[in-house]
Order: C-alpha cells, then structure tokens, then sequence
C-alpha cells in the first residue's frame, strides 16, 4: 500500500513514481492499469506532475491535494476522500466517483463527461464551468455548490440533492431531476428544455429567464419560486404547485394548467394565451396586464386577483370566479362571460365588442342540474332547485350587470346593453323578494314590469299581448254576433283597440264590458309602445 508523508510532499512525486508497478505487473491488473486502493496521498502536490489514468484508487485518501489538470480518465475512486481537493481542468472522462467525498472540492473546467457520481458529496464544491455531460448525479448532495455555466446535458440528477446549489447559465437541457432537493437554488438564466423536474422540490428557487421549454414539472414543488420572464411552453405541469410563485412575464402559452394551484402568484405581464387555465385557482394573485387570448378558462377561480388591463380576447370564461377581483381595463372582446361570479367586481373601463357574451351571470342556481348555457328563462331555472343568493348578492350581481351594460353602451352596442338591461333589473326584482318576500310591493311591480313591457326595453312581450287582446276580443265580437259579418266584427275590434268603439254599441253587457276592456287596455298598451320605444333609444 502507497502512503505519502504529509510533511514530506515535494519528494511525494519521485516516490510514487519509483514506486509505481511495472508495465509486466500493470498487464495482470484488468481492468486497471494500477491497483492503488486506499492509498494516502493527503495534501499531495501534483499538479499537471502525474498521469493516473484507468487507475483504482477506491477508499484513497486525496484530500487536500493539487491534482490540477491531472489525468483521471477512467479510474476508480469509489468512496474516495476528496474533501478540498483541487481538480480543476482535471480529465475525469468516465471516472468512477460514486460514493466518494468531494465537499470543498475545485473543479472549475473538469471534463466529467459520463462519470459516475452516485451518491457522492459536493457540499461547497466548486463545479463552475465543468463538462458533465451523461455524468450519473443520481442522489449525490450537492449543497451549496457552485455549478454555474456547468454542462449537464442528459445528466442524471434524481433524486439529488441541491439545496442552495448555484446553477445561472447552467445547460440542463435533457437531465433527469426527479425528486431532486432544489429547495433555495439559483437556476436564473439555465437551459432546462426538455428536463425532468417531475416531483421535484423548488420551493424559493430561483429559475428567473429559464428556458423551460418542453420540461416536465408535473408534481412539482414551487410555492415562492421566482419563475418571472420564463419560457414554459408545451411543459407539463399537472399537480405542479405554484402557490406565491413569481411568473410575472413568463411565457405558459398553450400550456395546459387545468386544476392547478396559481394561488397568491405574482403573474404580471405573463402570456397565458391558448392556456387551458379549467378549474384552476389563481385566488389572490397579481395578474396586471397578462394576456389570456384564447384560453379556456371556466371555472376558474379569480377571486380577489388583480387582472387590471389583463387581455382575456377570444377567451371562455364561462363559469369562472371573479368575484372581487380587479378588472379596470381589462379586455373582454369576443370572451364568453357567460356564468361568471362578477360580484364586487371592479368593471371600469372594460373593452368589450359585439362578439362579447355578457351573461347571464352566475346566479347563485344549482349549477349541477342546469347549466349557464341553458335556454330555460330564469323562471325555469328556479324550478330545479332555486338560488342560494341573499339579497347583498343580488345587489351585487345587478352592480356588475350594470357596469356592463355601461361598457356595451361606451362601444356603441346597444342591443348587448339592452339585454343587459334586462338582467340587471331581473336581479333588482329577486334583490326585492329576498327583502320583502313575494308580495312585496316592489317584487310584484317590477314582475308585471317584466311580463308586460320586458322592463320597459322588449317590444316583443307587448305585442304578444297586444295580439292576445286584439285576438281575444274579435273572437267574442264574432261570437255573440256585435257586427254580422267576421270583416265587420274585425274593424270593430280595431277601432275598439285603437280609438273608440263605433256606434251602435252591442246590447248586452258582457259585451260591453269586453269592448271596455279593449278600449282601455289597447289605449294602455300603444302608450307603453310609444314609452319602449322611446326608452330603447337610451341603450
């Protein structure tokens, strides 16, 4: 066995060079050249001094030593001690490290390409610059280590340890970090296209202009991780935690996100188009001006988030909640807002078109037996099951029908504020029969509003009875005989509806009472004509 004397270590060179085993002996050592298993080169000084390529040096003890650009190809150091050795510019290509002990070790420039480091210990090692292409990093502890610019290209790192681990600038393009420790680590600026990071831990990571490109983060950990100006196309990300991340400007278009936790998330500038953002929750969280263009996004949670001048275009958001959330200058044109929460929603100045769908609102029905998309009126909808808002919801779901009738007339659509019109005061009449009760005053009149003139705004209900009355009337006319021929009782009628009834005036007195009726009620109706049409200028 080979032992140097530490204090002796500038003669360490010439001794093992004598020492060394013959070309004759070297031939009977295959697969190695030399066996120099646990031999003691502790503090050595033989830097760019010694070749010890396709040696076995298993359990030798090398630290503190100065193998500076030493050749180590193909050698065997497995559970080696390497504790503050000085590897840089080594050739360590294809070297067996597993199991050693490398913490404090200087590497900076090492060629490692495809070297096995299975569990071995870098803890505040200095990897910079290193070439480790292919290398097998499966569960070494990498803590603190420096890594930055470092090649790991297709490298194994699973289940590794990287606590605090500095990788900016690092290519991972094609490694394998599943379920690695990357608690804390600095991965800025990295080349992660087509890595594994399923499973793994990156809370309050730093992966700021990563290029995420094609990864896959599904069960990732992320609560706090700065992920802002990163690019996360076609990643998959389901079960991925993204609670009080930072994305803001980061790109997850045609990213599919459905069921994930955005919650508390700092998203600003983010690009979200043709994201698939279903049932996912983004509760509290800063979205200012981020782009959803295209993205299916019912039944998403956007309570209390901030989404001022956030573009949702083409977007559906059919069924999403918004409730409280900020959406001043959003842009909402041809978006789908059909079964939204828009309660105590800030709706100022909002860019709508006539693509836009703004309603019906969520309603507080039972949305398990009948959907926002159905054709039942509101009256149907009641019999499957009612609603569970109170009066303060009805205050405010009229609140947000009247900010967007107010977009719909800033843009000039004013069939769109017209139907609005009509469900904002359909909600003031169920605001008033959750106070009062069905008889109370206020309910029923805007009820007969509703049924008669279509809250002042819809020709149709009149004229349907306008029709009923006109109709109804000539019939009894013909039946009890006022004029003789069916023309005649036909422009009876219409005189009685429009002016006066004629003279002579039928005999009996149910017929009087009809043509009273008709004189009144027609009367009665060509005014409310007069007043819709005039009130349907105003929207």
């Amino acid at each position: 066995m080979l032992h140097i004397d530490s204090d002796e270590t500038t003669k360490s060179i010439h001794k093992i060079q004598e020492a060394r085993a013959s070309d004759a002996i070297r031939n009977q050592n295959s697969p190695y050249q030399e066996l120099l298993d646990g031999v003691n080169l502790h503090s050595g000084k033989f830097k760019n001094k010694i070749t010890l390529e396709n040696v076995a040096l298993r359990d030798s003890d090398l630290s503190d030593a100065d193998l500076c650009r030493v050749e180590l190809k193909d050698s065997d150091l497995t559970g080696a001690n390497l504790s503050n050795t000085n590897l840089s510019g080594a050739d360590l290509l294809q070297t067996d490290f597993s199991s050693s002990n490398l913490t404090g070790a200087n590497l900076p420039e090492a060629y490692m390409r495809d070297t096995n480091l299975t569990d071995a210990k870098f803890r505040d090692a200095n990897l910079s610059n290193a070439e480790l292409q292919r290398a097998d990093l499966m569960n070494a502890v990498l803590r603190d280590t420096d890594l930055s610019d470092a090649v790991l290209r297709d490298a194994n790192l699973s289940g590794a340890d990287l606590l605090s681990a500095d990788l900016p600038e690092a290519d991972l393009s094609g490694a394998d970090l599943s379920d690695a420790y990357l608690r804390e680590a600095d991965i800025s600026g990295a080349y992660l296209s087509n890595i594994d990071l399923s499973d793994a831990n990156l809370k309050h990571a730093d992966l700021s202009s990563a290029n995420l490109r094609h990864a896959d983060l599904s069960g990732a950990d992320l609560p706090n991780a700065d992920l802002s100006h990163v690019t996360l196309s076609d990643v998959v990300l389901s079960d991925a935690d993204f609670r009080g991340a930072d994305l803001s400007g980061a790109d997850l278009s045609d990213a599919d996100l459905s069921d994930m936790n955005f919650s508390d998330t700092q998203f600003s500038d983010g690009n979200l188009s043709q994201a698939d953002l279903s049932d996912t929750d983004f509760s509290n969280a800063d979205l200012p001006n981020a782009v959803f263009q295209g993205a299916i996004i019912s039944g998403t949670d956007f309570s209390n988030a901030d989404l001022s001048g956030a573009d949702f275009s083409n977007a559906d958001l059919s069924g999403a909640n918004l409730r409280h959330a900020d959406l001043s200058g959003a842009d909402f044109s041809n978006a789908d807002l059909s079964g939204a929460d828009l309660r105590e929603a800030n709706l100022n100045n909002l860019s709508v078109n006539g693509g836009t769908i703004g309603g019906p609102l969520y309603e507080g029905f039972n949305a398990d037996k009948i959907n926002s998309s159905s054709r039942f009126s509101l009256g149907f909808r009641q019999l499957y099951g009612g609603s569970d808002f109170d009066a303060g919801d009805w205050d405010s779901t009229a609140q947000a029908y009247h900010n967007l009738k107010t977009a719909f007339n800033n843009y000039g659509l004013i069939g769109k504020a017209r139907d609005i019109h009509v469900r904002e005061r359909r909600a003031r009449s169920r605001e008033a029969k959750a106070v009062g009760g069905w008889r109370a005053r206020n309910y029923l009149g805007s009820l007969l509003s509703r049924i008669f003139t279509g809250y002042g705004v819809r020709v149709r209900n009149l004229l349907i009875w306008m029709v009923a009355l006109f109709g109804i009337s000539t019939i009894i006319y013909s039946y009890v005989g006022v004029r003789p021929t069916p023309l005649e009782n036909i422009l009876f009628s219409v005189l009685a509806f429009t002016v006066a009834p004629p003279s002579p005036l039928p005999s009996s007195v149910g017929a009087q009472v009809i043509v009273m009726f008709e004189t009144f009620f027609g009367t009665l109706s060509i005014v409310l004509l007069g007043y819709i049409l005039g009130n349907r200028e105003r929207f």
